[in-house]
């Protein structure tokens, strides 16, 4: 045994005792799957949430989100290694800190994203090509449009809104241009 003090506490693992699951997942970022929440809009509005099979349909596709929008901050992260590693904000980040390789990140991506738009698919055509619009938005985000005034904060309120189009789908019911209209000035307001 070592005689250097350990930093980690009695109920602390080691960031390498972890395991890559682990990392993947932590990069997924799933605190900020709440947002896909908004994907049960449809479902709630259409007033078919004592039918098992829209209840299904919606989760489905929420999982789906969860997926997608996951395999983007793991695009997003594999690309901001470097810069990320010197910001005190992000270096504590699986990437960053070595726990994650960016090629590890890069091919988990591409299966949460074909396994998320494969779930939206299986549900219906139409909830598989909003969350693929959704998936392409997200990546013009992450690879530079976030650095443009203005249309920053329009692809962040558009995803929303497609959150909840994609769970209007999902239910098979149409979305109301108010919700839409509603759904975009809330997000516009976070």
């Amino acid at each position: 045994m070592s005689g250097a003090p350990s930093r980690l506490g009695p109920r602390e693992v080691s960031p390498s005792r972890r395991g890559t699951a682990f990392a993947v997942l932590e990069t997924m970022r799933p605190r900020q799957w709440t947002k896909n929440a908004f994907v049960l809009a449809g479902l709630l509005f259409s007033g078919k949430w004592l039918e098992a099979a829209p209840v299904v349909a919606a989760l489905a596709v929420t999982f789906a989100f969860c997926l997608v929008s996951g395999a983007t901050y793991l695009l997003n992260d594999a690309a901001d290694a470097e810069t990320d590693r010197l910001n005190p904000r992000t270096a504590g980040r699986p990437i960053p800190r070595g726990e994650l390789s960016i090629t590890g990140a890069r091919v988990a991506s591409v299966l949460a994203g074909a396994a998320g738009i494969g779930i939206a698919l299986a549900v219906n055509w139409e909830s598989g090509a909003v969350l693929a619009a959704f998936a392409g938005l997200q990546l013009g985000y992450s690879n530079g449009l976030k650095h443009v005034l203005f249309l920053d904060v329009m692809i962040i309120a558009a995803g929303f809104v497609l959150r909840a189009l994609a769970g209007s789908v999902a239910v098979e019911t149409t979305l109301s241009e108010w919700l839409l209209l509603c759904t975009g000035l809330l997000a516009l307001f976070l």
